[in-house]
């Protein structure tokens, strides 16, 4: 007897798929409200694998807005970066975490003036992190204030449904078919979390064309059974 095909709902973005659920349809939800934000910078934060990656660019391609990496805060680069500021209006930093842990001295100061500058001239920007700015370790309270005026946003581990549909969207990309019941039996038993997703998958994807075999329940399992999921 055929099985019955799992059937989840996904937004289509620019052609890319992204799962929704409470734990980041506020994510979701504010930067497809952008330019009608209520603060022009956005701070999303939440552990790794979590979309934040996918929110960005999302946003990038809504606002058409430059990526900045930590070179643009170079000693020898920066005074030349930040007259970028006149020609470029939305502007995104990923982990912001990762980049105060630079070891240059004034990487605070300058993401700071940099700061200072977005808000001044009233452009927009999307910071992304692995901590929200309470949590961040920097010595300017100036900026610490900065952060924590922002619209912060937390992107929380999944729930059942959003690991469901992450590992569904995941699978669907390699043609693999799931059966509900296989889905609904591998959640119930699985850590909920984004890195759990991922590992997941790649599993699922891994073992059915080892074994050419498709995933169900009794191959879900034997999977969680020999991998100590």
């Amino acid at each position: 007897m055929k099985q019955a095909i799992i059937r989840f709902k996904f937004k289509k973005i620019n052609k890319e798929s992204v799962c929704i659920s409470e734990k980041n349809f506020f994510a979701y939800k504010i930067i497809n409200e952008w330019p009608k934000w209520s603060n022009n910078v956005l701070f999303i934060y939440g552990p790794k694998n979590c979309g934040k990656t996918l929110f960005s660019n999302i946003w990038r391609v809504r606002s058409n807005a430059s990526m900045i990496t930590s070179n643009f805060f170079l000693k020898d680069d920066f005074k030349a970066n930040i007259s970028k500021i006149d020609s470029e209006s939305c502007w995104i930093i990923e982990d912001l975490d990762v980049l105060l842990k630079k070891k240059a001295n004034d990487i605070e100061e300058k993401f700071l003036n940099f700061f200072n500058i977005i808000i001044s001239k009233g452009n927009y920007m999307l910071i992304t992190s692995k901590k929200n700015p309470s949590n961040l370790k920097n010595k300017l309270s100036d900026l610490t204030s900065r952060l924590n005026a922002c619209i912060v946003i937390e992107v929380k581990e999944p729930d059942q449904n959003l690991l469901g549909q992450i590992i569904l969207k995941k699978l669907n990309s390699k043609q693999i078919n799931v059966s509900e019941k296989s889905i609904k039996y591998l959640i119930n038993r699985v850590e909920r979390s984004y890195n759990s997703a991922k590992k997941i998958a790649n599993l699922i994807d891994k073992k059915s064309l080892e074994l050419k075999l498709s995933p169900s329940i009794s191959f879900m399992k034997k999977l969680i059974d020999e991998n100590n999921l």
